[in-house]
């Protein structure tokens, strides 16, 4: 027991700040191709793909000013702050 302090006070000393849970569940701002987008939490590039209905196969994506290789599409993680550019293939003649 820390001297001074009443008995149930060990309680606050283990309590999270109340914003700290708002901060957990709070949408994550990134920039897509040039503007604001919000999703819900950090995603990897493949999920991002996912939730935009966009085939990865026909896509090129640069995370942050580095192409990501369409290998690295599930192991790269999207997050706050980070910078999207989505390029599509179009084929024609």
């Amino acid at each position: 027991m820390i001297p001074g302090l009443a008995s149930d006070s060990t309680a606050m000393l283990t309590t999270k700040p109340a914003d700290f849970t708002d901060r957990m569940n709070a949408a994550v701002v990134i920039k897509l191709n040039g503007d604001p987008h919000e999703i819900p939490a950090p995603v990897s590039v493949a999920g991002l793909l996912a939730s935009l209905d966009i085939d990865p196969r026909r896509v090129a994506v640069e995370h942050n000013l580095v192409i990501v290789k369409k290998d690295a599409f599930e192991r790269t993680t999207v997050g706050e702050g980070d910078e999207i550019e989505i390029v599509n293939f179009v084929g024609g003649g």
